[in-house]
């Protein structure tokens, strides 16, 4: 195996071993001019066939192509005696892989996570934005450099979006690591998509944030199944000073479905906190006054990326250069953060030159400035309605629906409150308006889904026994006949308490599983009960009647909605006809009439 440590190759002398994969073997050799070090990577002789010599060469081209800061950089490529090999820059720092095994089972501090997960993400932006998807990014993947910034590597299984056509695609299937793997690869066909390498990068995150993978199958074949269809553990169960923010970056990336992740690797970033470019050069192992992989960095938080480098930089230093170019390419990349990556034609070589080598030309002729390394605070084409947007377009929909539900209630209380004091005025007549509206659209947003539980909160906390005190002032002359403004607002309090626990603990996902016959039974039968009950209490304190009968009136709604999704028109006929001659009395007990003596044949719903 280690037949080649001792020969040259080029100007090369090779020393030792590096690592091996799965497609090639990689050495570590020596410049014999200039005693600098390079990587050689030979491709495996048993996989030596002219199909993969293909694959192998196809990995030269691609990276001769690629110029970005934080991807090795190729220095040569050949054949010796029939086998391919690439020559590109050593990467002192090693391996992520071998970082995390020094760390494990601890994460990394959120500040080292963010910088490194900044660093990968620019540079999958980058190779997205030349028309190349990675498909095997992982830890073994990703390098540091001498100066300790993280290197994308290994573009041995890479392929062009625009190369696959129906007719030139080939199966995902087996291309890739399983444990990083988005649920598409594992598909017997499909074409290689960017979000692919994002539900990777999420993979990462997640392990560089709580110190594992999200699926550790004892099996590597249940690997597939895990991805496809369980969801992983929260990250704050793993580590609990992570942010919900962070935490709701993670698993959208890790989404089963390519269009439910972020709409690009930018948004990603962005979603975690990374509102600029990170330090393009680091101290990996030295004491210089920076950012150090292995130690914290105190004053950061998780809304804003790690503090930038602050290195005293002598005269002529690069750092400041590359600073630069490190915000200027990430400000021109970040006015495409609201479209997704889809498959884009490759552009022509005067377009492919990446900003920072177009800012390089002219950065260079500047005179060296002796202070310390800073980057910008933020890009000047992010403007505040622009981050509106952007968290807009990443939040969830339903946690969306949620804030809304928030603001509603909370301008519905104040309404309420200022009905209670001053009485009847327009903003009584809004604050009704709106109380039923938060109803209507919580019992829309919930009909007959579990959890159960929110149906029955915005059914009891509903403005129905405001309005039976308004039916009851009118019809048999309460309070005099003149409706009670302080009274009738105090009813309605009950809606927005409906709307602001919707608010802070509903769900965060659409929910299709129906409220089985059998409960929906019991909880008519029980709602009715509680009313009654009230009704009773009522009769010493006569503004609980009105409450207790909402609540029977809410045990008939659910009964009534359910004789109609189970089609049992005879007893919804029945009910009605009853009603209807006997002046709606009947509707009152319909609740228990239903959950006592309702149907029992046919009582299966219609799927939601």
């Amino acid at each position: 195996m280690n037949q080649r440590i001792g020969t040259q190759i080029g100007n090369y002398n090779i020393v030792d071993v590096i690592a091996r994969g799965a497609y090639g073997i990689v050495y570590r050799a020596e410049h014999i001019y200039l005693h600098n070090s390079a990587a050689i990577k030979f491709l495996h002789e048993d996989l030596n066939t002219s199909k993969q010599q293909a694959f192998f060469l196809q990995e030269a081209q691609m990276l001769a192509d690629l110029k970005h800061s934080n991807i090795v950089r190729i220095l040569d490529s050949g054949i010796d005696n029939d086998v391919p090999y690439l020559i590109s820059e050593y990467a002192s720092g090693g391996s992520l892989r071998n970082y995390l095994r020094k760390q494990q089972p601890k994460p990394l501090s959120l500040q080292n996570a963010l910088l490194i997960l900044a660093h990968i993400g620019r540079a999958l932006t980058y190779i997205h934005s030349q028309g190349i998807i990675h498909r095997d990014l992982k830890p073994e993947n990703i390098l540091f450099g001498k100066n300790g910034q993280a290197l994308l590597a290994d573009f041995g299984i890479a392929q062009m979006k625009q190369a696959t056509g129906a007719s030139k695609s080939r199966s995902l299937a087996g291309l890739g690591t399983p444990a990083y793997m988005a649920p598409e690869q594992f598909k017997a066909k499909g074409k290689p998509l960017p979000e692919s390498d994002q539900y990777a990068l999420g993979c990462i995150a997640y392990e560089l944030l709580t110190g594992q993978l999200p699926f550790t199958p004892e099996d590597e074949r249940a690997y597939e199944y895990q991805h496809v269809y369980e969801i992983p553990e929260t990250p704050r169960s793993l580590n609990p000073t992570l942010s919900p923010r962070i935490e709701q970056a993670v698993l959208t990336a890790l989404a089963k479905e390519p269009e439910d992740r972020h709409p690009s690797i930018e948004l990603f970033l962005l979603a975690l906190g990374i509102h600029k470019p990170a330090a393009t050069q680091f101290s990996l192992f030295s004491d210089a006054r920076g950012t150090l992989l292995n130690a914290e960095i105190d004053g950061a938080d998780s809304i804003t990326l790690v503090k930038q480098l602050e290195y005293e930089a002598p005269q002529g230093e690069t750092l400041k250069r590359q600073g630069q170019m490190a915000t200027d390419q990430f400000a021109s990349t970040f006015l495409r953060a609201t479209s997704p990556i889809r498959a884009t034609p490759r552009p022509d070589k005067a377009q492919s030159v990446p900003s920072s080598s177009r800012t390089k030309r002219t950065t260079e002729r500047a005179a060296p400035a002796p202070h310390s390394m800073k980057l910008s605070s933020q890009p000047n084409a992010l403007s505040l309605w622009r981050r509106v947007q952007l968290l807009i377009t990443e939040t969830p929909p339903y946690t969306l629906i949620k804030w809304v539900f928030l603001f509603v209630a909370t301008f519905d209380l104040l309404l309420l409150l200022c009905g209670f004091w001053l009485g009847f005025t327009p903003l009584a007549l809004t604050a009704t308006v709106l109380a039923i509206g938060l109803c209507v659209c919580g019992i829309a947003l919930n009909f007959f889904t579990e959890p159960w539980v929110w149906l029955v909160v915005f059914l009891l906390l509903s403005p129905l026994s405001g309005a039976i005190y308004t039916l009851a002032v009118h019809i048999v002359s309460v309070d005099g006949g003149i409706i009670n403004w302080h009274t009738y607002c105090a009813y309605l309090l009950f809606t927005p308490g409906a709307g602001f626990l919707y608010g802070l603990f509903g769900p965060d996902k659409q929910r299709k599983t129906a409220i089985a016959p059998a409960m929906v039974k019991t909880l008519t039968l029980t709602i009715w009960f509680l009313g009654a009950g009230l009704c009773i209490v009522g009769i010493a304190a006569p503004q609980i009647i009105y409450v207790g009968l909402a609540w029977a009136l809410a045990s008939a709604i659910i009964a009534i909605a359910q004789l109609i999704r189970c089609k049992q028109m005879e007893w919804l006929g029945a009910m009605l006809l009853a009603a209807a001659i006997t002046f709606g009395i009947p509707i009152l007990f319909l609740g228990f009439i239903y959950g006592a003596f309702g149907p029992k044949e046919g009582e299966k719903p219609e799927n939601v």
